[in-house]
């Protein structure tokens, strides 16, 4: 930088940082810490990808048996209600459906949310005091922690960013006060402010 300087303040910056590299690096020191804190809590907040059912509606049941009655009643409850979905049934092999390894049945409806909430209220009596279960339902936790993890990460960014910043400030002014001998003496000698 000081033999490429045009200009008396790029010279004087290049041999400052050539002299005392530390004290240039204490000044930005906490705006990295800042930047490498929140980066950290952002990555805490992308999850894995899980398995995606959406627009499925899952009833459990108490055993393979209820499961058959509950999926010819379902097919009936959705009919009548004018619902168009596949309905399957699920099993404690069956890990790749809503239930997830338990016994039931899962109706795949195809339409907006308002048919999804349509099949789940019609679908309702054959949880046998249980609800169905969807998708937003199942992944509620895992979207509240998520959703608390990114606004600590936002947070944190914020003020840390804001104590750096104040920091890198102090330390400027501190720096100019300390040369204020040098500086006036530059200014005497006709260096440009």
């Amino acid at each position: 930088m000081s033999r490429l300087a045009e200009r008396p303040a790029t010279l004087l910056a290049a041999r400052r940082l050539s002299d005392d590299p530390r004290a240039a690096w204490r000044t930005v020191s906490g705006l990295v810490l800042a930047g490498f804190v929140a980066g950290f809590f952002s990555i805490s907040t992308l999850s894995a990808e899980s398995a995606s059912h959406r627009g499925q509606v899952a009833v459990i049941t108490a055993n393979a048996a209820d499961a058959r009655n509950a999926a010819t009643e379902a097919r009936t409850l959705l009919r009548e209600t004018g619902v168009t979905a596949t309905v399957a049934v699920t099993g404690d092999s069956d890990y790749e459906s809503l239930p997830g390894g338990v016994h039931g049945v899962t109706a795949q409806v195809s339409g907006g949310q308002a048919t999804i909430d349509t099949a789940v209220t019609a679908l309702t009596p054959l949880g046998s005091g249980r609800y169905p279960l969807t998708q937003e339902y199942v992944s509620a936790a895992d979207d509240t922690i998520t959703a608390r993890v990114a606004t600590v990460s936002t947070a944190t960014l914020v003020v840390s960013f804001l104590v750096a910043a104040a920091a890198a400030g102090l330390t400027s002014a501190a720096n100019v006060l300390d040369r204020r001998r040098v500086y006036g003496l530059l200014r005497l000698a006709g260096t440009p402010r």
